[in-house]
């Protein structure tokens, strides 16, 4: 179809167009094109006065509607309180966590023990340490390896599982070994544990092999450059290795507490 007859179509009314394009192979196209349109057209201003019908609102339905908000509030609410929450937490695995001595991870504890002398609390502190070796949760090889009475220091060398995840399907966990070097002068005990590694098996045939400290729980390797976030992988070894070493300090303290007191 040339020009000329598209604009003389155009001019006419909608019945001649149809007609003549019955007649016509290629202006079918067109028609189609038209007919589309004048449909699209209906149903926008069908859609439109259907739009502006409603229901007049209830007391029930207004009711209803407010419970609905004030569920989604408490529910997002919840959500951030759980996110902050959980960011708080991580906080005490972040930058200052695992501290370092001349590149090695040694974490220290000084113990307070007014009135009470060195040879006091270098029995009561040895008793402790020899306990704790010795507890059915201790793996072989945990044991006091060193004395010195003149200077009143004990090494001890412990070793333990570290548990990360354990259900039905899986367990997943490593053999958390350190040194523990406790100090005893009058009225306190300055405790050490440091040579910190784990022996870690991936379930992957290849059996366990050594982790030191110092490639996995540090800044450097546990922390992105920020030091805002655990790094996937190690972030794992750093929660429980924090985790375990407050916990070991604790009972230290209090066994030798309870053993001065008996």
């Amino acid at each position: 179809m040339d020009l000329n007859v598209k604009k003389r179509l155009k001019g006419l009314s909608l019945q001649v167009f149809l007609y003549l394009c019955i007649e016509n192979q290629n202006c079918r196209i067109e028609m189609n094109k038209y007919i589309f349109f004048f449909a699209a057209m209906i149903m926008a201003t069908t859609a439109n006065a259907q739009n502006v019908w409603e229901k007049p609102k209830t007391a029930e339905t207004q009711n209803e509607e407010l419970t609905l908000s004030q569920e989604r509030a408490a529910q997002k609410a919840e959500r951030k309180a759980e996110k902050d929450a959980k960011a708080k937490a991580e906080e005490k695995y972040l930058s200052g966590a695992v501290t370092e001595q001349n590149d090695k991870v040694v974490w220290a504890a000084d113990f307070n023990f007014s009135g009470k002398s060195a040879q006091e609390l270098y029995d009561a502190t040895l008793n402790a340490l020899t306990a704790m070796m010795g507890d059915e949760k201790m793996l072989d090889g945990s044991a006091v390896t060193l004395l010195n009475k003149n200077e009143k220091i004990i090494v001890a060398a412990g070793k333990q599982w570290i548990t990360f995840r354990n259900s039905f399907l899986s367990l997943d966990r490593a053999k958390f070994n350190y040194t523990l070097i406790a100090k005893c002068s009058d009225g306190a005990v300055e405790v050490e544990m440091k040579r910190i590694f784990f022996m870690y098996d991936e379930n992957n045939g290849k059996g366990e092999y050594k982790i030191t400290a110092e490639e996995s729980i540090n800044d450097k390797n546990a922390l992105n450059k920020k030091k805002t976030k655990l790094v996937p992988g190690w972030a794992k070894f750093r929660r429980n290795a924090v985790d375990s070493k407050e916990e070991i300090f604790k009972l230290l303290k209090e066994s030798i507490e309870k053993n001065l007191n008996k």
